[in-house]
């Protein structure tokens, strides 16, 4: 049973780390769309936004690589870890489009 919630908790962090990876990178690329002398001004705007979302990516790659890690090491408290890191990324990502939607509504 705990093998089978690891290997789907392994998979679903590397998905949703890739997912909020695009969500890090068009983030970034609002930065850059702005003239440098203009970047100022929004920085502290896309450095939340972009901190949480670097944030949901590593919460999202640690639960992945805890959830495989019980492949070598058997202790219950690894797929409970990873289960808990998974979902810290999934709110940690969804404060992020949070702040995104309200920062432009």
């Amino acid at each position: 049973m705990l093998l089978d919630v690891a290997s789907r908790v392994a998979i679903s962090g590397s998905a949703f780390a890739g997912f909020t990876l695009v969500f890090l990178g068009n983030a970034i690329a609002g930065y850059n769309s702005y003239e440098t002398e203009h970047q100022g001004a929004v920085r502290a705007q896309f450095l939340r936004r972009a901190g949480l979302s670097l944030a949901g990516f590593i919460f999202g790659v640690l639960a992945s690589a805890t959830a495989i890690s019980y492949l070598f090491f058997s202790y219950d408290w690894i797929v409970y870890t990873s289960v808990a890191l998974l979902g810290l990324s999934f709110v940690v990502v969804l404060i992020a489009a949070i702040w995104s939607y309200i920062t432009v509504w």
